[in-house]
């Protein structure tokens, strides 16, 4: 390994010990390794994207993806940690309580599910 190909793979490696999935790129697809060797050919090795989310289009979407996290209803502020449960899920906004409501946009950026899990669409 020459120099320049350890500075390339340094922050692979970096990742990996950091607890990162690597994925190495074989017969025209990406690969998760368990134990990767980092030999070879090294631009084809990468670290495992983060899945990409995004707000909530409207009740109908956010009423499914509640479905999928548990408790159900229930999310947290990612500034305070508080823990709310959504009252209302109407087109364009969701309620917390009897006397606030946030649109699907604003709730994204505030807001996770009490599983840890953005409060949006994954996107494929």
């Amino acid at each position: 390994m020459t120099r320049v190909e350890a500075k390339e793979l340094l922050p692979i490696i970096r990742a990996y010990s950091e607890g990162k999935t690597v994925e190495y790129f074989k017969d025209g697809e990406w690969t998760e390794l368990k134990y990767p060797q980092f030999s070879g050919c090294f631009d084809k090795y990468r670290i495992k994207p983060d899945p990409k989310y995004r707000p909530f289009k409207n009740g109908d979407e956010c009423r499914e993806e509640m479905k999928k996290h548990e408790p159900f209803g229930w999310i947290q502020n990612k500034s305070s940690s508080d823990i709310m449960c959504i009252s209302m899920v109407y087109t364009n906004c969701v309620c917390f309580g009897p006397n606030y409501q946030c649109t699907y946009y604003g709730a994204f950026y505030s807001y996770t599910f009490v599983d840890g899990e953005p409060f949006g669409i994954k996107e494929d």
